[in-house]
Order: C-alpha cells, then sequence, then structure tokens
C-alpha cells in the first residue's frame, strides 16, 4: 500500500474510533444518498462528401452512493464524516468495434469543528481516488489527498483573524504527474468609526515532483477604506486606498507562468461562424460564461476577456465547472468523462482592439488537466484589449444526457525560461463625493488612481480617471441628468492615450402609462500609438402600458463614428417590444429589432432579429409554451436562422408526485445546418425518500458535411433519508 493510503486509512480510522467509542453508536444526523442511472443510445451519421455510414450504440450505467453523518462530542465540538463511491461502466460499439471502460470514484472525507463565540477552528481531511479502466488501453489512477486547519478568531474590539492553511499531495499511475501544494492564507479586519481596515497574505507553494520544478507565490494585499455623511446625510465622502504586491519565484525547469496584469472580464457569443475574424460589438454577451456548453448544437461559438487595455497573454485556463452528483438536476459531465473526448476539440485564439476585427494568433499547444478540470491553451503571444477563443461544441450524443459548462477563464504570461523571480506591485486610491444640495438637485464627483509596477521587467503604467455628474428635476414630469469623464492612462515607453466622454438625458414622465427618455453621449480618444478617434450617439427609448396587461417599449438609435484607421462608420437601429397578459392564464411576447451598418469601403450591413414567446396555463396541473426565433444578416456575412420550440407540462396529481412534460422543436440556417428534436420526460416521486425520472429524446440534425441521427434513453432512481 503507498505510504499516503496508508496514512489516510490511518487517520481516518483514528477519527472514527475517536468519535464513537466515547459515547452513543448513533450519529446526530446522518444523510443517505443513492443514484442509479441507466443510459443508451443509438447514432447513425452519413459523410455527405463520401457517402460512409458510421453506426454507434452507447451504454452507460451509473452508480452513485453517499453518506454524510455528523457528531456532537461536547457542545462546543462536532465530528463530520462521510464519503462517496460512484462507479460508471460503458460500453460503446462503432460499427461493430466494441469498447468497454469502466470509472471508478472513491472519496472519503473526515473533520472536526470547534465553535465558540470567539474562536472557530477546524481541522479536516479528503481523499479522492479514481481508477479508470478501458479496452485497448493502460489502467490508470489518480490520487489526491487534501489536509487543512482553519481558525477564525473574532476578539471583542479587536481585529479579527482567519487563518487558512491546506496541504494537497496529487499523483497518478503510471507516474506522470506528482505534486505537493501548501497553501497558507491570512486574513485580519479591523472596524473602527468610519474605517475599514483590511489585510490578505497568502503563500502558494507547488512542487512538481516528476521534474523538480517548484513554484512560490507570495501576495500582500492591505486596504484602508474610510466612508461618512455629512451635513445632515447630505454629502457622502466615501474614499480608500489599497496596496498589493505579488511576488512569484521559481527553481528547476518549467513553463515559468504567472498571472496577467489584470485578469479580465469574461463574454461570449454562441454563434460565431467561420472566420470567425468580424463581429459587431452587440454579438457578445459580457460578464458571465453561464450559456456556454461544449456538448449541444454544433454551431461554432467564441468565448473570452476584455482586459480594459493592451495586455500580454499567451496562454489561458478555461475552467470546467466542477460536477455536482448530490444534485438531480446536474448535468455536468465529470473531469473524466471531459477528458475522454478532450482531443477531440479544436481551437482557434483571435486578439482584436476593437472586439470588430480580430486578428488570428498560431495555437501552440492544447490540453486537459484531469486534476485542475481545465482546458489548457498556449498560443503566440498577445498584446491586445480583447482576447477570443473559438471552437464548435461536439454532438452531446458523445455523452449522452451530459454537458460541458465552463465557470471562468485564467488569463497567464509566460516568462523567459531564465526569470528567478517576477513581481507585481499594484496601488489604487479612489475618491467619492456625492452632495444632494437640494430635494430636486444632486451633484456627484469620483476619481480613481492605478499605478503598476513589475520587475524584472521595469514596466510602469499608471491610470487616471475622473468624472463629476449633476442630476436636476425641473418638474413633475422633466427630470435631466449630465455627466463628463476623462480617463489618462500613461506607460514607460511614452504612450499615452487620453479620452474625454460625455452624456447627457433627457426623461419625460408625461402619464403614468407613458414615458421617454433622450440620451446623447459623446467620446473622444486620443492615443499616441493608434490616432484619435470620436464616436457620438443619439437614444430615444419609449415606454408605453397600453392597457391593464398590455405594455410596448420602442427604442431608436443612431450613432456616427470616425476611427482611427479614417473613414466613418454609421450605425441606425430600431428596437420594439410588448407584452400581452390578457389573463392570469396567458402571456404573449413579442420583441423585433433591425439595425443598419454603413463603413467606409465596406459593404452595408443589416441585421434583423424576432422573437415570439407565448404561454397558457389552462389548468394548475397543465401548461404549454412556444419560443420562435428569426435571425437574418445581409453584407459581410450573408445568413438566416430560425428556431422554433414547443414545451407541454402536465401534473395529473395535484400534489405533483408525478409529472410529465414533452419539448419538440427544430431549428436550420442557410448554412446547411438543421436540427430536429422531440423529448418526452416523466418524473414520479414515489414516496418521499425517492424519486423515478424517464427521459427520451429523439431526433436528427445536419450540416454541411454530415447528417445524424440520434435516440437517448435515460432512467433515473434516487433515494435519499
Amino acid at each position: 500500500m503507498p505510504k499516503t493510503s496508508f496514512l489516510s486509512v490511518t487517520l481516518l480510522t483514528a477519527l472514527l474510533l475517536m468519535a464513537f467509542l466515547e459515547g452513543s453508536l448513533r450519529a446526530d444526523s446522518l444523510r443517505f444518498l443513492t443514484d442509479l442511472e441507466y443510459t443508451t443510445s443509438t447514432n447513425s451519421s452519413k459523410d455527405k462528401a463520401t457517402g460512409e455510414k458510421t453506426d454507434t450504440d452507447y451504454s452507460l450505467f451509473s452508480q452513485l452512493y453517499s453518506l454524510d453523518f455528523s457528531k456532537d462530542l461536547t457542545p462546543t465540538l462536532a465530528f463530520n464524516g462521510g464519503g462517496m463511491f460512484d462507479l460508471d461502466n460503458t460500453d460503446t460499439e462503432t460499427n461493430g468495434l466494441k469498447m468497454e471502460s469502466k470509472d471508478r470514484g472513491i472519496r472519503p472525507y473526515a473533520e472536526l469543528q470547534l465553535s465558540t463565540p470567539i474562536l472557530q477552528a477546524g481541522t479536516g481531511y479528503r481523499r479522492t481516488e479514481f481508477k479508470e479502466t478501458e479496452t485497448f488501453a493502460e489502467t490508470t489512477r489518480r490520487y489526491s489527498d487534501e489536509y487543512t486547519t482553519r481558525l477564525d478568531w473574532k476578539p471583542v474590539e479587536l481585529p479579527r483573524v482567519i487563518l487558512n492553511y491546506s496541504r494537497i499531495l496529487a499523483h497518478d499511475e503510471p507516474l506522470t504527474t506528482e505534486s505537493t501544494t501548501d497553501n497558507l492564507e491570512l486574513q485580519s479586519k479591523y472596524l473602527y468609526k468610519d474605517f475599514t481596515f483590511d489585510y490578505i497574505h497568502t503563500n502558494l507553494d507547488t512542487l512538481q515532483e516528476v521534474s523538480d520544478f517548484e513554484t512560490n507565490s507570495t501576495t500582500d494585499n492591505g486596504t484602508i477604506r474610510y466612508s461618512h455623511l455629512y451635513h445632515d446625510g447630505k454629502v457622502a465622502v466615501s474614499a480608500g486606498t489599497r496596496y498589493k504586491q505579488d511576488k512569484v519565484e521559481f527553481s528547476g525547469e518549467g513553463a515559468r507562468l504567472v498571472d496577467t496584469s489584470v485578469p479580465g472580464t469574461t463574454f461570449f457569443n454562441l454563434d460565431d461562424p467561420p472566420p470567425a475574424t468580424s463581429n459587431m460589438v452587440a454579438d457578445f454577451t459580457f460578464g458571465t460564461l453561464d450559456n456556454v456548453n461544449l456538448l449541444g448544437t454544433p454551431t461554432q461559438l467564441s468565448f473570452g476577456l476584455d482586459f480594459g487595455s493592451d495586455t500580454e497573454v499567451d496562454t489561458v485556463y478555461v475552467l470546467v465547472k466542477p460536477e455536482n452528483p448530490t444534485d438531480p438536476a446536474d448535468k455536468q459531465a465529470s473531469p473524466s468523462e471531459v477528458a475522454d473526448i478532450a482531443h477531440l476539440f479544436v481551437w482557434s485564439v483571435y486578439e482584436s482592439d476593437d472586439l470588430e476585427v480580430w486578428r488570428r494568433l498560431d495555437v501552440r499547444q492544447t490540453s486537459f488537466n484531469i486534476f485542475e478540470n481545465r482546458f489548457e491553451l498556449s498560443f503566440a503571444g498577445a498584446n491586445a484589449r480583447y482576447l477570443k477563443i473559438v471552437t464548435t461544441p461536439w454532438s452531446q450524443t458523445l455523452l449522452p444526457g451530459k454537458e460541458i459548462r465552463l465557470s471562468n477563464l485564467e488569463p497567464k504570461r509566460t516568462l523567459p525560461a531564465d526569470t528567478s523571480e517576477f513581481s507585481t506591485t499594484n496601488w489604487n486610491t479612489d475618491l467619492a463625493v456625492n452632495w444632494r444640495m437640494t430635494d430636486r438637485t444632486s451633484t456627484g464627483y469620483d476619481m480613481h488612481y492605478r499605478e503598476e509596477e513589475t520587475k524584472p521587467f521595469d514596466d510602469r503604467r499608471t491610470w487616471l480617471n475622473s468624472g463629476a455628474n449633476i442630476r436636476h428635476i425641473f418638474n413633475k414630469i422633466f427630470s435631466g441628468n449630465m455627466r463628463v469623464a476623462r480617463s489618462e492612462l500613461t506607460e514607460k515607453e511614452g504612450f499615452d492615450s487620453i479620452s474625454h466622454t460625455y452624456s447627457a438625458s433627457l426623461a419625460g414622465y408625461y402619464l403614468e402609462t407613458f414615458n421617454q427618455t433622450l440620451t446623447y453621449s459623446y467620446g473622444h480618444n486620443d492615443d499616441e500609438e493608434e490616432g484619435k478617434s470620436s464616436v457620438n450617439s443619439v437614444l430615444l427609448r419609449n415606454n408605453l402600458d397600453l392597457y391593464d396587461g398590455w405594455s410596448m417599449n420602442l427604442d431608436n438609435g443612431y450613432s456616427w463614428q470616425y476611427p482611427p484607421e479614417g473613414g466613418e462608420a454609421t450605425n441606425t437601429f430600431a428596437r420594439v417590444g410588448t407584452t400581452i397578459t390578457p389573463n392570469r392564464w396567458m402571456n404573449a411576447t413579442v420583441d423585433y429589432e433591425i439595425s443598419w451598418a454603413t463603413q467606409t469601403d465596406e459593404p452595408d450591413i443589416r441585421e434583423q432579429t424576432s422573437g415570439i414567446l407565448l404561454s397558457w396555463v389552462p389548468y394548475p396541473t397543465l401548461s404549454l409554451s412556444a419560443d420562435l426565433t428569426f435571425t437574418d444578416e445581409e453584407g459581410i456575412i450573408n445568413d438566416s436562422y430560425t428556431r422554433q420550440m414547443y414545451g407541454l407540462n402536465w401534473a395529473p396529481f395535484q400534489d405533483g408526485t408525478m409529472q410529465f412534460s414533452l419539448s419538440c422543436g427544430d431549428s436550420q440556417d442557410t448554412d446547411g445546418e438543421k436540427t430536429t428534436s422531440l423529448s418526452p420526460a416523466l418524473k414520479w416521486k414515489v414516496n418521499r425518500n425517492s424519486l423515478l425520472t424517464f427521459e427520451y429524446s429523439v431526433g436528427e440534425s445536419e450540416d454541411v458535411q454530415e447528417e445524424n441521427e440520434f435516440k437517448i434513453f435515460i432512467v433515473t432512481l434516487r433515494v435519499y433519508y
């Protein structure tokens, strides 16, 4: 038995004996869960070019058993323990070639928790062991042992102190990876009158024992904030300063990766067709990756990061959401399932200065890290504001009933091979003052300054942003807002960028059922490296409640801009939407948007989007819905897309113990991609401790390369106490 396994078993046994030998064998709380799932699917595909057919039969029997218990040893000391065991047996037959695989996971844990009004502490141990067996492949095993300690001291009228420490030992067999990771975090927070003091110290040490490569990262982060109300609450002042220093030390041979200067804001586009070198700003959704699924409709999609300014990056970790086996609605694939198909994904990476024109970068290496549950992409160095990653999801028939959802992106930059130490220093300060001059007039001023230095490269950047705003209520009908702002970026190389923005809006509330808002905005940017640019825009928004249960909105806008490269670009759009609720059983939402874009020496672009969403609930136990969508684009790219989805939900019994649902629909576009599906499902709550689910899906899909027919059947039994 490996040394770590022996120590793990010994520790777990000792904790169990300590918990139960001194008292009753009865646990204070006990939770048990069993999930049994059987999935079978058939898929038939035909290559349009060669006529070659591929028939695939797939079956999966998945078992999961989970046990959690808790025992109060004393009024302030509790012992928690338990574990999880899961086993997946998969059979796949492709054109007569049979393959079998078996994945087994064992995850026991034990922890002690001390809880008093002033002091909270805990220590714990978790072990994870995975075994993967596959036809024509060598059996592999992965082990991870995690030891944790936590201390939370909350003294009266003194700074609060939190200490966290963890050690993770990970290795696999055959031996390709063996690492030791130590993570220490110290936090302290103190409130004194109008001041808040925060300090965080972290130290992360990772040793790759196979290559003898070690990385030691230390971060010190201190913050002081002040907030106060003056003159009977009419003047609000908020100010703060933060100092942060990151230091990374390297020893041995290995990739010297550090975080980029800023983490960036995520964005995605679920329809980014080839060659993915041209987009509109409106194509992207910012701030989340929740809708990105790498198993589903085989339509090329993209996701990426907005750094705010030009940032050096050559590596991105694409983090996959962890699975939650105890959640019956969770369909996320496990790390081992993702690893089995990770090599099928084709990735491309692009950079851009404006979200519209993209430059492709050479992808040097792609891999999936099963220990960290993430894709790791390395590419030719980018130095731009925006970074975009493009790929095409694979059909869900590869992993029937599963999803590969993403959680976040971690951008990195690679240092020279001889770098032994790298440090970054950040200093931030901000000030905000808001003054309510009268009941009708209020003003505000805000300022933010940031300074960043890195060594040994002696890079230096400073940012200074400031702005002022005023709001005034003229009368019961009209009110106005105005804001001016200035932003300046200075780099060590001497490149400066200065931008000014101005916006003003006038709102009119003529009736309780009708209001309008007219907004004008102007922006000017002077970049010593890229040149000068400016943009103007006008937007009129109308909101109207026609009758009780019938509302409508109408937006009209026009913008014109002068980019640094010269010429002129314009955009005109109109958007109308209405919601009708004639009674408590029915609801209808209709929207339509059209836009025209022009640019010097480029063809004109016209885009249309429309949608209808209907719902009808004739009885408390019965509901029906319809969702229709249409998009059309003419110009640089000529493309149209239609989708229609219909749904039915029926609960034959008032107590809801049985629920039947049916969904069907199809979609198609001018690129030859078509999808048709029919999916009935039945959920039966057999008793208060068990749930039985049947799911069936049948359909066809087609693209320019192949045609597919699929059938998927899933039955799941969940028992919980």
